[in-house]
């Protein structure tokens, strides 16, 4: 899962997405990954979207809804309807009855803004010095050919970054141009 870990080093160590490692210590909180194929290390987890999968999208066969706003609005109503007055098979109680106890004791931001997530990726320029982003190819000097830099999408431009330096930056194009 690239989102969460890249791959595990020579020493056997974690080598964990930079981008969600800064996400963790955002909020405070140390990861560890589950081990593979150990269903009750991550099993409750699962079980969750299972439920939901057999529940409620089974559940919609034959009356498919027309768009997002409506398969939410149908989410929301099984939610309060059906999934939170169950009763659940681990802690014995009814969801819509242990959420407020439950809200009590849960860590409050304090007043912290959300994450600022940049949206960004480390990418290779390629040999024509190009560098691939969200369908479409953006010039850098070609002394970066071959390296990885940083592209970052703001507002209405795409910013290249190599190291802390600025390398290029270009106005947001379409799918599938070329922008030199």
């Amino acid at each position: 899962m690239k989102t969460v870990w890249l791959a595990v080093d020579e020493r056997g160590e974690i080598v964990w997405n930079p981008v969600f490692l800064d996400f963790a210590r955002y909020w405070g909180f140390t990861p560890r990954l589950c081990r593979p194929y150990r269903a009750q290390t991550k099993g409750k987890v699962e079980s969750g979207v299972k439920y939901v999968r057999r529940n409620f999208l089974c559940g919609l066969l034959g009356r498919e809804p027309g768009g997002l706003e409506e398969l939410n609005a149908q989410l929301r109503q099984w939610v309060q309807n059906v999934a939170s007055q169950r009763v659940h098979g681990t802690t014995h109680e009814e969801p819509a009855q242990r959420w407020p106890k439950e809200r009590e004791h849960l860590q409050q931001p304090n007043g912290r803004p959300p994450y600022p997530y940049l949206d960004e990726e480390l990418r290779r320029v390629a040999r024509d010095a190009y560098v691939a982003w969200h369908g479409s190819r953006y010039s850098v000097p070609w002394a970066y050919a071959g390296k990885e830099v940083w592209v970052c999408e703001r507002s209405n431009y795409i910013e290249v970054h190599y190291g802390a330096q600025r390398i290029a930056i270009h106005e947001r194009a379409g799918r599938h141009r070329t922008v030199t």
